[in-house]
This record gives structure tokens, C-alpha cells and sequence, in this order.
């Protein structure tokens, strides 16, 4: 059992735990995702000599990942095997 002078420790360190979680479920992707992107385009234009190129991965890739995504099919139900 937490004595009084524990509580507040221990409301602190749940409070930090969830802020680092949320941290890095939410921002790392975007971060990621933000210097791979600017290598990427940088890349395209450095190896085409065109700047248009580098704009055009950045709307060709994730017009496949969306695509991809989209033909995706799942449904809870199908696994567990459970045909009403």
C-alpha cells in the first residue's frame, strides 16, 4: 500500500509513462517519416537533375501506400472463425 507521501510520486511517474508512450506513438512516425522524405526528394533531384522529380516521390509514395492500404481487408470475426 502507498503511504501518503508516495501518492504524488506515483501519480507523477503514470503521468510521465503515458506522456512518453503518446510521445512516441504519435511523433516518432511523423519525424521519421519528415527525414526520409527530404533525403528522398533530395535524392530524386540530385540523381535526375530535374526538381519536379523529387516533388513527384513525394506524391507517388504515399499514392501507393494509400492504394495499398485500401485493398487491405480485415475483419475480427474472420480470424476467430466465428461464421454467423
Amino acid at each position: 500500500m502507498l503511504r501518503d507521501k508516495q501518492m504524488p510520486i506515483a501519480i507523477f511517474a503514470d503521468w510521465m509513462h503515458q506522456v512518453a508512450l503518446y510521445s512516441v506513438v504519435h511523433f516518432l512516425p511523423g519525424m521519421t517519416g519528415g527525414f526520409v522524405g527530404s533525403y528522398d526528394m533530395g535524392w530524386a533531384e540530385e540523381s535526375t537533375g530535374n526538381h519536379l522529380a523529387g516533388l513527384w516521390i513525394s506524391v507517388v509514395l504515399p499514392a501507393l501506400g494509400a492504394a495499398a492500404a485500401t485493398s487491405l481487408r480485415f475483419s475480427p470475426e474472420d480470424e476467430r472463425g466465428n461464421e454467423s
